[in-house]
């Protein structure tokens, strides 16, 4: 009798095992749930714009959510070159297929020979429950299924937005992996205070960099020409209003006024920054010019006014 029972409970166990009864879970309890506020940028950081909404999820963020629209959010763009890439990471990665935004930032769930799959908001990995913070999104009434899993060969990851059906570029959305080259750098931050200040330009402008460099640092909103057998990009403080700008003169009455606080202006050759211009009000009520030279070397000096 003592036999058979033993063989009995060997069956239910079995049974219930076959039917899904005894998941296995996988957790993350080195995630946090909130980036934490930043004040200071060092040369690795760049502050980059929002541009979706697909990390706007409720993990307790009161009033100012870091991941809203038009925010700008603290990246190390450095980070993946000494560590490697985490489960929970939220990154900011190059789009696929996408002419209208070149990057986006989403969360790295899936890793290197893994296989993922979404069933109604929530993901699994290798068949097993992600049983954390950003791996349920069931709770949307958007909540969609994956069709097939993917599988995720040597250095590509599954990228998903905390808000799935948000995740306009994601793995979900495109079907796609990312690989390591297309992770460009981490998100560890966020300080709404921050803007495009001469420190600022100080701490993240470098000769060299890339059309995808400026862009991830400075936004996408910015006047383009070609003037004197040079391509000149600029950016200034207000916001773009589509018309056309002579970038050969700078705006030295609206900035004396206060009405612009700043004038970027970057020279580029053969695709890499040559050259930065920064004009800006100085205490003294003048406009000031700050320069990075094609050498890397600077200067700042109070800038010839024609304004009397």
């Amino acid at each position: 009798m003592k036999r058979m029972t033993i063989i009995f409970s060997f069956l239910i166990i079995s049974v219930m095992t076959m039917n899904g009864c005894a998941d296995t879970t996988i957790t993350d309890t080195v995630t946090e749930k909130k980036i934490k506020q930043m004040n200071i940028l060092t040369p690795s950081l760049s502050l980059v714009k929002v541009e979706t909404d697909g990390m706007l999820s409720d993990v307790g963020y009161a009033g100012y959510h870091p991941f809203g629209l038009g925010s700008n959010v603290v990246v190390d763009m450095s980070f993946y070159a000494s560590n490697e890439v985490s489960r929970g990471d939220i990154v900011l990665f190059k789009t696929k297929n996408n002419n209208n935004q070149n990057t986006d930032m989403a969360r790295v769930v899936g890793l290197p020979g893994e296989s993922v799959n979404i069933e109604k908001g929530q993901v699994y990995i290798d068949g097993n429950k992600l049983d954390t913070f950003y791996g349920d999104d069931s709770s949307s009434k958007n909540n969609d299924s994956m069709d097939e899993p993917l599988t995720l060969h040597e250095n590509e990851y599954f990228i998903l937005a905390d808000v799935h059906w948000r995740g306009f570029n994601d793995s979900q959305t495109t079907g796609t992996a990312f690989s390591k080259e297309e992770i460009l750098g981490k998100v560890v931050g966020y300080n709404k205070k921050l803007n495009y200040d001469l420190d600022f330009i100080k701490n993240n402008a470098r000769i060299g960099m890339s059309d995808l460099e400026v862009r991830a640092m400075l936004g996408n909103d910015n006047y383009s020409q070609h003037v004197d057998n040079s391509d000149v990009w600029m950016y200034e403080s207000k916001k773009a209003d589509g018309k056309p700008r002579n970038l050969n003169e700078v705006a030295f009455e609206e900035i004396q006024k206060g009405t612009l606080r700043y004038q970027l202006f970057i020279i580029w050759k053969k695709d890499k920054t040559f050259m930065y211009s920064y004009f800006y009000k100085g205490e003294d009520g003048d406009v000031w010019n700050f320069s990075i030279n094609p050498d890397g070397t600077t200067q700042q000096n109070s800038a010839s006014n024609p304004v009397s």
